[in-house]
């Protein structure tokens, strides 16, 4: 179990798993209750994974549940959890505060969904060279501020506004969130290969 990156600061903790095992090999490191599994063996890979990623964050047992939301949070904890996961990588994050966490492979799709979430602001300040990163990071940050915001009815593009920012290895930008009063999130995110992540603390 190749854990490839580690980050520690004052409200929480988080990890990026590299997966290389199987879905039997890492069935004997689950410590977490065992549910039915699905038929697709990707989508098994990538819950075990997330779990066993969990466990490592925590570094204790513990329960999971979800929410009338379908988000997860752990039973008879005060932490908040946020797990992603995509192609070969997982990621977990732990925080005391509301806390989500997104990866995305970067390929050329983007392009093709950039209207159900990007509004006309945010084309407008998309640069010419880089133009499919910047709308991954775009996309990783509105994923990342839902999953923390943890209800349904979230319109990406008409809720959700990144303001312009500078692409670099690891850095951060700024979203409006305006479900219902105007919320701004500092959003965290870093390039990984050929994968963005992006991840937020409320």
């Amino acid at each position: 179990m190749a854990v490839v990156f580690n980050l520690e600061w004052q409200h929480g903790r988080m990890a990026i798993w590299e997966m290389s095992e199987s879905f039997e090999e890492l069935l004997p490191f689950l410590r977490c209750e065992i549910p039915s599994f699905f038929k697709n063996k990707q989508r098994n890979l990538e819950w075990i994974s997330s779990r066993i990623l969990l466990q490592q964050v925590i570094d204790s047992d513990f329960k999971l549940s979800k929410d009338e939301y379908g988000k997860p949070f752990l039973e008879n904890e005060k932490s908040h959890i946020s797990l992603t996961h995509c192609s070969k990588y997982t990621a977990a994050i732990v925080s005391d505060k509301p806390t989500g966490i997104d990866i995305e492979h970067i390929n050329e799709r983007i392009h093709r969904i950039s209207d159900r979430f990007m509004n006309q602001k945010e084309k407008d300040s998309t640069p010419d060279k880089d133009d499919t990163l910047y709308k991954y990071l775009i996309w990783c940050a509105k994923e990342a501020v839902y999953k923390l915001y943890g209800r349904k009815a979230v319109d990406f593009s008409t809720h959700m506004n990144v303001l312009p920012f500078s692409i670099s290895k690891t850095g951060k930008l700024t979203l409006e969130f305006t479900k219902k009063n105007l919320l701004r999130f500092e959003v965290n995110y870093m390039i990984l290969e050929d994968h963005a992540l992006a991840w937020v603390e409320a």
